[in-house]
């Protein structure tokens, strides 16, 4: 496999893993796995999603359907982000309903998206 695959393949894991997390985990919740451990904050949780979504949208890969969801996805959660009136914290967005209808829409978009063969 030549470098320039790799680091495609690379990219797309990273996005999955972002949109992965944006769909399952709750903001402000950990994690440990082996000696690491991991703190899932909003902020980060957004800000992996959208800065590495935007770009899967130039790929020829996922059909326009999925694109379509895609978008969808990133207008709502940079709705939500800035429709935050005051600084929550991250236990507070984990209860907020419509954080849950992200994540539930997250989760369609994540299960449509993770089978994609990446052509490189």
């Amino acid at each position: 496999m030549r470098e320039k695959d790799n680091e495609i393949l690379n990219y797309y894991r990273y996005f999955l893993t972002a949109l992965l997390h944006l769909a399952y985990k709750k903001p402000g919740s950990q994690e440990v796995k082996g000696k690491h451990e991991f703190y899932y904050c909003f902020d980060e949780m957004c800000e992996n999603f959208l800065s590495s979504c935007r770009n899967i949208l130039q790929w020829p890969d996922p059909r326009s359907s999925q694109k379509a969801k895609l978008q969808k996805l990133i207008n709502m959660v940079d709705d939500y982000s800035s429709s935050l009136e005051t600084p929550q914290t991250d236990l507070e967005i984990a209860k907020d309903p419509k954080w849950h209808e992200i994540q539930k829409y997250a989760q369609e978009v994540y299960n449509e998206l993770k089978n994609i063969k990446i052509d490189t």
